[in-house]
């Protein structure tokens, strides 16, 4: 038998049987890091862009003259079911004015608090938005 033809066949099985190991380790790889796993940096920007929306559309402002949230939830229930949220309208003090919840979303500890000034009526007010994962959903 020739030696030369052994070798080759030897090397390129190694190499076949490398490239298939190679396969299997990236595919379970692609595979695990495509699930989503949620985390308080992923809650921030969106609760910004919350707290942006309403005080732009002037449900904040609204809310207060009115004095009633029912506006406000029906936002924060129209957003997806993984945000849980809390929505507080301060005065200038401190004092909670209305306050709001999404849903029927359990308390979380690992929350995030994201806060945005305006001004309604000539008198500035803060509106304080709490938001956390929905682990249920």
């Amino acid at each position: 038998m020739n030696k030369k033809g052994l070798a080759f066949t030897l090397e390129s099985l190694m190499a076949l049987n490398f490239l298939v190991l190679v396969m299997v380790i990236t595919s379970f790889y692609l595979l695990h890091s495509t699930e989503y796993s949620p985390n308080k940096a992923d809650i921030y920007p969106f609760s910004l862009n919350v707290l942006s929306v309403l005080d732009k559309q002037g449900a904040l402002s609204a809310a207060l003259e009115k004095n009633d949230t029912s506006s406000l939830g029906l936002f924060l229930t129209s957003l997806p079911p993984q945000y849980c949220f809390n929505l507080s309208i301060h005065n200038s003090a401190g004092a909670v004015l209305l306050s709001n919840n999404s849903g029927s979303c359990t308390f979380d500890q690992g929350q995030i608090v994201a806060r945005r000034i305006f001004i309604s009526s000539q008198n500035v007010y803060y509106a304080t938005l709490r938001g956390w994962w929905n682990h249920d959903q």
